[in-house]
């Protein structure tokens, strides 16, 4: 694992461990007899998990959430995430 590789030079760049970053995107694909629909993509990490390893930004656990359909259910798998309610 990459962090175990670089133990020695680890060090937590967020002075507050419990801040959530929360990232989302979107991409529109092409799928079969059905046309273009969007799959929307959402990644949550803690500050606690970010590295500085030769000066370049590495996170050592992030949960990822996909979604094919609708922004809401997207939303609906998406914000227990961000709340904490799964993972980590």
């Amino acid at each position: 694992m990459l962090a175990n590789k670089y133990e020695e030079k680890r060090e937590v760049v967020a002075k507050d461990e419990e801040l959530t970053y929360a990232m989302m995107d979107g991409s529109m694909c092409l799928i079969r007899q059905e046309g273009w629909k969007e799959v929307k993509l959402g990644r949550v990490f803690k500050a606690r998990d970010l590295l500085d390893i030769k000066e370049r930004g590495t996170v050592r656990q992030s949960e990822y959430v996909a979604h094919l359909g609708s922004r809401t259910d997207f939303l609906d798998k998406f914000d227990p995430l961000v709340l904490g309610q799964v993972g980590h």
